[in-house]
């Protein structure tokens, strides 16, 4: 019935300090021996990625929230931000914003980072026009949290793009995310799918946080990790293990 599992990455396929483990492989490797096609579904960037795993473990990667993918281990982006759109957008809300994430393909540019992670494909700028990368999505953490509505509908309304509102499932913090309209994890997922032939009811996905919702919705079957936030094991059709626990290998080992 199922010909295509998807799951996204951090919190669900991911242990909490960010390891694939061997059990996972495994169960991976096993999993497209039988046919199935494997596709890792992430915010991640591709320099991101790349640096916590074999990217060939994976037959198809889509990153970003769905505006880019990985075929073939070549990336390219599937939409951007107009250009103008990061730029009004880090100019109005400087004043009330703790950091500004703006992700191309490969890379994150941060500005007004408060920790340095210590990692390549973060990169610190002082301005956006310091970036020569097409930006594909944003990621906006404000000083107020109580603000979060106000700013997803103000966004969403002035510069016709698609934001919501993003929940960590390691520390509960959340932060709005800036997407292009009409661009998601799930449209691109599906647009996936129409190129293989496989539709969203022959699709199985697991997930964990609120990036993950429409996926949830629409896929013939979906499973949460137990560590998911609680909107998305409700809206899951299963809920298996925790992350730490190997949760996806735990149900990839009972399909046959």
């Amino acid at each position: 019935m199922y010909k295509l599992i998807a799951t996204d990455l951090d919190g669900t396929l991911l242990t909490s300090d960010k390891k694939i483990t061997d059990n996972s492989i495994e169960a991976i490797n096993n999993i497209k021996e039988k046919d199935y096609i494997f596709v890792a579904v992430t915010a991640r960037s591709f320099n991101s990625i790349k640096s916590i795993c074999d990217i060939s473990i994976f037959d198809y990667i889509i990153l970003n929230n769905g505006t880019s993918m990985v075929r073939n281990g070549v990336g390219s982006n599937i939409a951007i931000l107009d250009k103008d759109i990061p730029y009004n957008i880090v100019k109005e809300l400087n004043d009330v914003v703790d950091e500004i994430d703006c992700a191309s393909l490969n890379n994150y540019y941060i500005l007004n980072e408060k920790h340095d992670m210590g990692v390549n494909f973060r990169i610190k700028v002082n301005s956006i026009d310091e970036i020569d990368e097409d930006i594909c999505r944003m990621n906006i953490i404000l000083k107020d949290n109580t603000k979060l509505d106000y700013y997803k509908d103000y966004l969403n309304n002035k510069y016709n793009v698609n934001v919501f509102i993003m929940e960590d499932t390691d520390n509960k913090s959340k932060w709005l995310v800036v997407n292009p309209r009409g661009i998601n994890k799930e449209r691109t997922l599906e647009d996936l799918g129409n190129e293989l032939g496989i539709s969203l009811d022959e699709m199985i996905f697991f997930g964990d946080s609120l990036n993950d919702l429409e996926v949830m919705d629409s896929v013939g079957y979906s499973i949460a990790v137990s560590n998911a936030v609680e909107e998305v094991k409700q809206k899951a059709n299963n809920v298996t293990l925790s992350n730490d626990e190997d949760g996806v290998a735990y149900i990839l080992n009972s399909l046959k």
